[in-house]
């Protein structure tokens, strides 16, 4: 008997958007060697 699929927890979808744009933002500094933050700044916890 097949089970339904798993529902992400409430606020799944906030925090994978906010993974993305950290994502976008380390891709800035690694590829491009800059980033839009005034130093110094400090990563939120996710």
């Amino acid at each position: 008997m097949d089970q339904p699929p798993e529902l992400p927890p409430a606020g799944a979808a906030q925090y994978y958007e906010e993974c993305l744009e950290r994502l976008r933002d380390l891709a800035d500094w690694f590829f491009h060697g800059w980033h839009s933050y005034l130093e110094p700044h400090v990563w939120r916890d996710l």
